[in-house]
């Protein structure tokens, strides 16, 4: 039970850290999401918390 509380803790308050850990855990950088998120500038922004990650975004991620 407090795994799943903690776990829905991080994904609403740190989603951008769960993305970071599993480019790390795949072996990607930033450059591999451009066609997934947008582009180069784009993705820098979601991942420096400049912008934040819309629906479409989202479900393009989770695809991956």
């Amino acid at each position: 039970m407090l795994g799943l509380l903690i776990d829905a803790y991080e994904n609403k308050h740190y989603p951008i850290e769960a993305i970071k850990i599993r480019m790390e855990e795949m072996e990607l950088k930033q450059v591999d999401l451009v066609g997934v998120i947008g582009g180069k500038s784009r993705v820098s922004e979601i991942l420096n918390r400049k912008r934040k990650l819309t629906v479409e975004m989202i479900r393009n991620l989770t695809l991956k």
